[in-house]
């Protein structure tokens, strides 16, 4: 994963307590850690025969963690949804298998495609939450970790998105977060998407939806997976550049295409008697408009733009941040 958090300690006494500064970075190639040696233990929970539980495996750390999605459909479209399913048969193995007792019956008001649940209601949406097995686990990890550790530092990898902007975190992750504050964590970061998402203080305590990227060499990689090459039609025979020239039509799509990828931030942020004081962004660019083989390394953002667009994605949270004159974020706690 991308992300990497350290703490560096002011032992200097103010008014008499111990004021911890904290740097949160992100360096390139980083294997996911435990902050503050506090173990946050996920697991991987879908209905796949090869992905079930295995009670051996529960206290590994870095499993993913899975959300539980929820799809409601307004009784004109759930009613389309069954007819789809009856008619194309795509239920039928499973529905046998209902009937002899080998999976559970639906509940009242539910319908299936194949995978996809959905619930009948007043609307049509796609809801996700966190899984409870696993965000209980998170809950007695953070539990665990106040007895080791001054302050607790959530990292969470997530690329889902809410609604049809990549900018947008999904609920579960906003709820994922929420919990874990609730639970006595003392801030989130968010990362995955490549790009920045939302700032939040909640009750006092930050959450960032995602810093982006630190360094992105997404094209200067030594080698791929084989099925990478399969994917787009190709071998391993194949150049990198072939295979990356398949995949971005011809550079036209993808990360290295799009600005926002190459845009983020540094926070700095102080803590004092297990509470939020000073909290500052430093935003930095990484050369879009350099060569590939030139760009994708951090340097301070001069203009505003990056702050601008953090300003504005975080405002529906109550968010506010000023731009002092050096160009940096002051959030206001």
């Amino acid at each position: 994963v991308d992300f990497d958090a350290r703490t560096y300690r002011d032992y200097r006494k103010r008014k008499g307590r111990r004021r911890t500064q904290i740097v949160i970075h992100i360096p390139f190639r980083v294997l996911a850690h435990n902050v503050f040696h506090a173990k946050v233990y996920r697991q991987k929970v879908t209905d796949g025969p090869d992905d079930k539980r295995q009670d051996h495996e529960k206290h590994r750390a870095g499993r993913e963690f899975l959300t539980d999605p929820r799809n409601t459909a307004q009784p004109e479209e759930y009613k389309v949804i069954e007819n789809i399913a009856n008619n194309s048969g795509v239920n039928a193995q499973d529905n046998i298998l209902r009937s002899e007792g080998y999976e559970n019956a639906l509940p009242d008001g539910i319908t299936v495609l194949k995978d996809l649940k959905f619930k009948k209601g007043n609307k049509t949406y796609y809801h996700t939450s966190p899984n409870k097995e696993d965000m209980d686990r998170v809950k007695k990890a953070i539990y665990e970790a106040q007895m080791r550790a001054d302050y607790i530092i959530i990292s969470v990898h997530s690329h889902e998105v809410g609604g049809t902007s990549k900018e947008t975190p999904a609920p579960f992750l906003e709820q994922f977060a929420h919990e874990c504050i609730d639970s006595g964590a003392h801030a989130v970061i968010g990362h995955g998407p490549h790009l920045i998402r939302p700032l939040e203080i909640y009750k006092g305590f930050p959450i960032f939806y995602s810093l982006g990227d630190f360094m992105l060499h997404n094209e200067s990689i030594a080698k791929v997976p084989e099925d990478m090459y399969e994917k787009y039609g190709l071998n391993s025979d194949a150049t990198f550049r072939d295979l990356f020239k398949i995949r971005s039509n011809n550079y036209t799509r993808g990360l290295m295409t799009d600005r926002r990828m190459f845009e983020s931030f540094i926070p700095y942020f102080e803590m004092e008697d297990g509470k939020l004081k000073y909290l500052e962004i430093m935003p930095i660019e990484l050369d879009f408009e350099k060569p590939r083989y030139k760009n994708g390394n951090p340097h301070i953002e001069t203009n505003r733009n990056i702050l601008e667009r953090l300003i504005e994605m975080s405002k529906p949270y109550g968010t506010e941040i000023i731009t002092d004159k050096n160009g940096k974020g002051i959030v206001k706690i």
